[in-house]
């Protein structure tokens, strides 16, 4: 279960696929509720292929998991997980449009569920097409009508309601750039996105090779999961 916790994590994590640069010093300059909500579309890259190698920690009440992560995702197909640990396969993971399988080699066990299933445990609905997005670092696009706008120093904070979900996009509001998220699910918990070290990939796409999710872990403990790409060999557009 504590792999399962790891590689959700992961799921949320690559949620951070964008160019971006340092913030600025001093208050942003005037920029409107359509201006923002643009530049989250503007972001959003129709991808064909992603693939990676990362290294991961995961810091719980519980224990320290470290290890290593390949990750490979065909569009409106399917994603796969190799997880490994001290340099040998722990798990790997195939999700596609309908089910989730887990193979856990060091326990000689397996885990499936449905797709909707990964909803439950993340406290969101997504279906594969949302989850590839997720993944690939695609952000689900905010209804102008329920979204509302705060100033924050150097950032603007968008915050968007759906699905009995909130969301507070972090942007920077001098280069419009997403630099992190909240997100608080029907009960009130929050996770916390960070990214940095953007780097540009195939394609000439900026990505984040560096990200942290702090999210809560049981009703009183929070976690976080680190992730750090070593390398993205491919990252590329619809054929």
């Amino acid at each position: 279960m504590k792999t399962l916790h790891l590689i959700l994590s992961t799921l949320i994590l690559m949620y951070g696929c964008s160019s971006s640069k340092k913030l600025g010093n001093g208050p942003p300059p005037l920029r409107s509720k359509s201006e923002l909500i643009g530049a989250l579309q503007k972001r959003n890259y129709d991808f064909s292929w992603f693939s990676g190698k990362a290294s991961t920690e995961l810091k719980s009440p519980d224990e320290n998991i470290s290890g290593s992560l390949q990750i490979r995702m065909k569009r409106d197909s399917v994603v796969w997980i190799a997880v490994k640990k001290f340099g040998i396969e722990a798990a790997r993971v195939q999700v596609d449009k309908n089910r989730y399988t887990i193979l856990y080699r060091l326990e000689g066990l397996y885990q499936r569920g449905n797709i909707s299933d990964i909803g439950d445990i993340l406290n969101i609905a997504p279906d594969f097409e949302d989850l590839q997005h997720l993944v690939f670092g695609n952000v689900i696009l905010p209804d102008s009508q329920s979204t509302e706008v705060a100033v924050q120093g150097p950032l603007y904070i968008l915050t968007t309601h759906m699905d009995g979900i909130v969301i507070d996009y972090k942007i920077n509001g001098h280069n419009l750039m997403l630099e992190g998220a909240d997100i608080t699910d029907r009960m009130g918990r929050k996770a916390s996105i960070q990214y940095k070290d953007y780097r540009k990939v195939s394609g000439g796409h900026l990505i984040s090779f560096e990200r942290r999710l702090d999210f809560p872990y049981t009703e009183k403990d929070q976690a976080s999961f680190y992730l750090k790409f070593s390398e993205i060999s491919r990252c590329s557009g619809r054929d």
